[in-house]
């Protein structure tokens, strides 16, 4: 195990929050790890980790005001060469959050940068840096609820266009019924990047029973594919029932999500409203004329 550390004096105060390294390729990959330190106020602060370097890598650090940088190699093959060392002070990116709600009932607002600072509404109005600003994760109740919310950077004073999400009723109580599988609950949990796929010995038609935990006045439904960038189970055709005992089911709704191979996005239909307590989503074709069925999310539509 080889090992080094390098110290730079910055010779003044600098602000930056990215790190970039390079090795000299040409005589091969030696660095198996390291970390970024830089004296902030008096203090060696660690800023953050890599594995291999390469040609080029970038960390993508907090903002730091530091005077000096150090570069530690933790673990190496051989000799450590490094030709180039860089900082730079990227500016923040001003894109709009993301707003998810979990099966807890739980509202998570995610900045696309973790430096930026979150202000939303509850009541339909306008988010500013006057609204309430986001901390941690906002327990709701199970009814229905609107969020409005912004990205702030406090440097530049600048915000992100606003993000709004509608919710329905939340999800606390629902429960998928009939699969020996603790990973159906990805279907239900408001996390759009976790899915579920049936089990690759069924053939399509395939259902997916669901208890809402109560009677519900159900006026649609919301099907969202599993959102891997090669993801396959992508649903076309489908028919959609409810019950209010899963014994009896009448079909509410069936069809076709139209161009859902290239428009991946929440797909959502509407029928006439119905009291049910549990519904039946029966994948009927995909969009590969094969027998996997995906699912990133199931939602309901309620009056």
């Amino acid at each position: 195990m080889n090992k080094a550390s390098l110290t730079i004096n910055l010779g003044k105060p600098t602000t930056f929050n990215r790190f970039l390294v390079q090795e000299p390729i040409k005589l091969g990959q030696r660095v198996k790890s390291f970390t970024v330190s830089a004296l902030v106020n008096g203090e060696w602060k660690e800023l953050g980790k890599g594995t291999t370097i390469g040609y080029k890598r970038i960390l993508r650090l907090p903002t730091v005001k530091a005077t000096q940088l150090r570069l530690n190699i933790n673990d190496s093959k051989g000799g450590i060469l490094i030709s180039n060392i860089g900082i730079y002070n990227a500016p923040q990116i001003m894109t709009a959050p993301t707003i998810i709600r979990e099966q807890s009932g739980d509202v998570v607002i995610t900045p696309s940068d973790p430096e930026s600072e979150i202000f939303y509404t509850f009541d339909g109005s306008t988010p500013t840096i006057k609204s309430k600003k986001y901390t941690n994760s906002i327990k709701t109740n199970d009814g229905k609820v609107q969020v409005k919310a912004i990205a702030y950077n406090p440097i530049s004073k600048k915000s992100s266009l606003i993000t709004e999400e509608k919710f329905g009723i939340a999800r606390t109580a629902w429960k998928v019924l009939g699969i020996d599988d603790k990973n159906t609950a990805n279907i239900i949990d408001g996390k759009e990047n976790t899915s579920w796929h049936q089990p690759q010995n069924v053939t399509m038609p395939v259902d997916l029973i669901i208890d809402l935990g109560k009677t519900e006045n159900l006026t649609g439904f919301k099907y969202l594919p599993d959102q891997n960038w090669w993801a396959n189970g992508i649903i076309s055709k489908y028919k959609f029932y409810v019950s209010q005992d899963n014994k009896e089911w009448q079909l509410v709704d069936e069809g076709e999500f139209a161009n859902i191979k290239h428009n991946t996005l929440w797909q959502i239909k509407s029928f006439k409203s119905i009291k049910a307590r549990f519904i039946k989503f029966s994948a009927v074709q995909n969009t590969e004329n094969n027998n996997a069925a995906g699912y990133s999310e199931i939602d309901v539509i309620t009056e």
